[in-house]
This record gives structure tokens, sequence and C-alpha cells, in this order.
């Protein structure tokens, strides 16, 4: 799983590295050195994969890393960002704390000129103006249909769920919740019941 993580890390990387914004007049020298900021909430769980990726391409080619950690303050988010454009470099990724969030980190990426991308930020508010070059992000509510249908074919009957993820509040979290009580509680899954199934929620946060 830890070698799965890290080869989609790597992914996003690569299409940082590989975006045709360089192609723009950022970096448009061959062989130059490329300085990434990349945001992130904090080195741990997933994101442990998302830094080694990072960390592999980044050495591969010859290019430098400047990280920031937000732990899902959008306060902080905002800061990390402002940060990395006063230290001048060549292109952003962050992991938002939330749309909204996304669109301020981006509508600040994009006064100074500077490429930006979010990943796993469910997506950016459209009022603000703020854009991305790219918005990376898993389908989590397809997902978690999935993980619906795999527990309803395993488990008939009435049904109750402990629901243990994440950061309560946070982009994945609140697709995953939405995706599997959407299809849990489908007409599909609730035909055999008497009645609905209940749903609890208990969050794991990673600190």
């Amino acid at each position: 799983m830890k070698k799965l993580l890290s080869v989609l890390a790597v992914l996003l990387l690569i299409a940082v590295f590989a975006s045709p914004v360089f192609a723009g007049g950022q970096s448009e020298e061959k062989g130059k050195k490329l300085t990434i900021g990349v945001v992130i909430p904090y080195e741990g769980g997933w994101f442990t994969a998302f830094h080694a990726g990072y960390a592999l391409v980044a050495e591969g080619q010859g290019h430098e890393i400047v990280w920031a950690y937000h732990n899902y303050s959008a306060e902080d988010e905002a800061t990390a960002i402002q940060n990395l454009l006063a230290r001048g470099v060549d292109a952003i990724n962050v992991t938002s704390v939330s749309p909204e969030s996304a669109e301020y980190s981006c509508r600040l990426a994009n006064e100074e000129g500077v490429p930006i991308q979010i990943t796993e930020s469910g997506g950016f508010a459209k009022e603000g103006g703020g854009k991305p070059f790219a918005d990376v992000d898993f389908n989590w509510f397809n997902v978690y249909h999935t993980v619906a249908d795999g527990l309803r074919k395993d488990v008939k009957g009435d049904l109750e769920v402990i629901w243990l993820q994440g950061f309560l509040g946070t982009p994945p979290v609140i697709q995953g919740i939405m995706g599997f009580e959407e299809r849990i509680r489908s007409e599909e899954h609730t035909s055999e019941l008497q009645s609905h199934s209940f749903i609890s929620y208990a969050v794991f946060c990673l600190k």
C-alpha cells in the first residue's frame, strides 16, 4: 500500500515538472534547476507517501523542493503560500484545507504569475477568481460507493457503521461520507431491509 501511495505521489510531481505552464516562460531554459513549493497538511499517514514521492522525483530530476505545512488550518495554508511566493519558487503544489482555501491560494499565486496545482482539495471555489493550472483529485465519492457495495455484499440485514477516517470537514472525508451514505441508503441496498441502516460517524485524527 505504501508503495502504491508513493507511486501516486510521483505521478503528481511529474505533472508539476512536465506541465506546459513552464513552456510559457517560467522555465524555458532546458536543464534549469527548478524550485517547487509543496504545501501539505503534515508528514504522516497518507502524506508520508506524498513526501517520499515528491522527494524521489525532485532528486532524480535535479530540482529542489521547499516544504510547507498547514495542519488543516486555512490561515496557515495562506501563510505558507505567501512565504513560498516571497521565496521566489517556480511553481507550487498545495493540498488545500477546503475548496475555498484552495481558491485563495490560487489567487495569491495567480497574482504573482506563479503556476499552482491543487491536489486532494475537493476542487476550488469558483467565486474569487483564483484558478490552478491543474486540479488533481481522486473521486472519493465513487470510491466509497464501491466500499458500500463491498460491505453490503458481505453483511446482510440491519447495519450499523462506525466511521473512522481522517479529519472531519476535510474534502476527502466529506466526499467519502456522502458517497458511502448515498450508496448504502440506495434502494438497491435497502430493499432487503425492514428499515434504513443507521450510520454514526467517529473520526480518527492523525496529528
